[in-house]
């Protein structure tokens, strides 16, 4: 039986409404997917402003909360983790702060904010190494018309590592540490500041020595590569005389060059090991890299004297005392108070570049220079 011939009217009817139905599911697909974006977007919204609200009426937990949503939704920007920072520091949450922190300015590296608060943060905590790779990074990152606040930032970062603007500030930060070990026992940097604010600069008040070494041990138990709780703990054995346990701590500290353990060896070495020269050369390494520390220059000058180098002794010594002097918190704070005085005049500009250049810190001295110089030549 002879097969029927194609009809090509009907073959045409039939393509025409395929293509017409390949169409119209495709208009239907992208309906959808706007429709799913736009209800996405609302709750997204709906997100921030319900954290907003939150926060303006004090309810920072949930206001966190919210946040972290926010975040988990895999949209947000570098903002998005800057309020959340905002948002964990207001409930003295400084770990997840620091996290927030850190990601916003990945994200976002001229994003002033951001750095502000991590700079600050590493201040509270005396990271004074990491809040100068902050500071540094931050500046080349920045606008200009926000290096101002950066080089104030990272100008208090680095210059009240072993002292405060006055006993106020000291309690506050003490205050505001302890906040954050309550709120988080296992925020380690926090913890470890504490201790070593404790440690250095003892005040009325002050927990028992035993039980801060037991909750230093404890904590290094769990987190071993820990530099700063091994620290803490090291001079707080060394300050109890339990010097073996401390020299066992300071052998066992992790690989790779760092001042802290250099400072450390050094005090072994002159205090307990009668090893001055090896002393010397630590301390000739923790003053290259953090020129305003006026202690370690004092304690170089005591090593140098101690091997008969009594030039070299004397040089140090003087370094010791001028910086001394240099950071006695009263003037130094009545300094700062007026140089930092808004809007920060090309004058009071100079006299900050004048004082790092004074603590040896060249690199803020320059920075501090050059912002005078552009203020010089455009007042406005």
């Amino acid at each position: 039986m002879a097969r029927p011939k194609p009809n090509p009217r009907r073959i045409e009817q039939r393509a025409r409404s395929s293509r017409v139905r390949r169409v119209v599911a495709a208009a239907i697909a992208a309906a959808l997917i706007a429709i799913v974006a736009w209800f996405a977007l609302r709750d997204r919204e709906d997100l921030r402003a319900r954290a907003e609200r939150a926060e303006r009426a004090g309810r920072h937990s949930e206001a966190l909360e919210l946040r972290r949503e926010w975040i988990r939704s895999g949209r947000a920007r570098s903002r998005d983790r800057v309020a959340l920072a905002r948002s964990a520091l207001a409930v003295d949450r400084a770990r997840e702060a620091e996290s927030a922190l850190r990601e916003a300015v990945r994200l976002d590296p001229a994003e002033f904010e951001a750095w502000h608060l991590l700079i600050e943060l590493l201040r509270i905590e005396r990271r004074e190494l990491d809040a100068e790779s902050a500071g540094i990074a931050a500046l080349e990152a920045v606008p200009t018309d926000r290096r101002t606040g950066i080089l104030r930032d990272l100008t208090l970062a680095t210059i009240y590592r072993d002292t405060t603007i006055d006993a106020r500030s000291e309690t506050i930060a003490r205050r505001t540490l302890e906040r954050w070990i309550a709120s988080d026992p296992e925020d380690d940097d926090a913890r470890a500041a504490l201790a070593l604010r404790q440690a250095i600069d003892p005040i009325p008040g002050d927990p028992d020595r035993d039980l801060r070494i037991a909750e230093l041990e404890a904590r290094l138990a769990v987190a071993p590569e820990h530099r700063g709780l091994r620290e803490a703990l090291i001079v707080s054995l060394a300050d109890a005389g339990e010097i073996d346990r401390g020299r066992a701590l300071l052998d066992a500290w992790p690989a790779g060059d760092d001042p802290r353990r250099d400072r450390l060896r050094a005090r072994f070495d002159l205090d307990y090991d009668r090893k001055p020269e090896e002393a010397a050369e630590a301390l000739g390494r923790v003053v290259a890299r953090i020129p305003h520390d006026w202690r370690s220059h004092y304690h170089r000058a005591r090593a140098l004297r101690a091997v008969g180098r009594i030039d070299d002794a004397n040089r140090a010594a003087d370094m010791a005392r001028r910086l001394r002097e240099r950071l006695d918190p009263a003037r130094l704070a009545a300094r700062l108070v007026e140089d930092l005085r808004e809007p920060v005049r090309s004058p009071a500009l100079r006299d900050l570049a004048e004082l790092c250049r004074e603590l040896g810190l060249s690199r803020l001295a320059e920075e501090w220079e050059r912002l005078a110089a552009r203020r010089g030549s455009n007042p406005t």
